[in-house]
């Protein structure tokens, strides 16, 4: 049988990650890819500009897999694509059959940009590579025809008052401890590419050498973050800032 999840997907920060369509596209690409590989069910998504909502079954524990599949290959696009770290983070509830997991699809229907249209594409010709529409269908009906009139009938219901609220707390994200470190980090580097007049594609990849080295001794001096937190905000892994730090000190 496996366990059924609400997935929520977003950035730490307030970032609308999901408001470009060629974003929200290759998102949808790597749910199809990731949800290949580990054969999860894909009950039901929806897109808003700040939060992705699915709904999937996972019967070979490979929920952790897909997540971390699906969010570190979203975060590297970003970073490409807008040339600025956005970690994609998740938050992962597991959902009762069977009552709760249709408020849940109550709730992702009401919602974005979501599957109502692969549900009522579906035939059984006609099938999604990113919705699993037929165990929905079938829950309701033997009938394909008369389970995706139900269907329907179910989705304009809105969830009950409870889920609703339920559903709608997971959409906040909480700072953990690592990210507020990280966060402080890069506002510390902003600070000092405003004070030396230098944006941080120059900073990062111009001939600043000594620039490089004075910010990582401030860090030092100033903060009380560690190598792997400068790190993250260089770009570089926490020994090569080691190795930047020792040639002044």
């Amino acid at each position: 049988m496996g366990k059924v999840y609400h997935i929520v997907i977003g950035s730490m920060t307030p970032e609308a990650i999901f408001s470009n369509p060629a974003d929200e596209r290759r998102m949808r690409d790597y749910i199809r890819i990731y949800k290949e590989r580990t054969g999860l069910t894909n009950y039901g998504y929806s897109f808003t500009d700040m939060r992705l909502h699915l709904a999937v079954r996972d019967r070979e524990k490979k929920i952790r897999d897909f997540l971390i599949g699906v969010c570190d290959a979203y975060t590297y696009h970003l970073k490409n694509r807008r040339f600025k770290d956005i970690d994609v983070k998740y938050k992962l509830n597991e959902v009762a059959m069977k009552d709760e997991l249709f408020d849940l699809l109550r709730y992702i229907h009401s919602k974005g940009r979501n599957s109502a249209k692969e549900y009522r594409d579906y035939t059984r010709y006609v099938k999604s590579e990113l919705v699993d529409v037929a165990p929905i269908l079938a829950a309701l009906h033997p009938d394909d025809l008369i389970g995706k009139e139900m269907f329907f009938e179910e989705m304009i219901h809105e969830p009950s008052v409870g889920y609703y609220v339920e559903f709608s707390q997971r959409e906040i994200f909480e700072l953990d401890k690592m990210t507020k470190r990280r966060q402080r980090a890069h506002e510390y580097m902003e600070a000092y590419l405003e004070e030396i007049g230098l944006s941080r594609m120059e900073f990062l990849h111009g001939n600043y050498h000594a620039e490089r080295v004075e910010l990582i001794e401030r860090f030092r001096r100033e903060t009380d973050l560690s190598f792997r937190d400068i790190g993250y905000v260089f770009g570089l892994s926490h020994t090569s800032i080691i190795r930047l730090y020792r040639e002044k000190n």
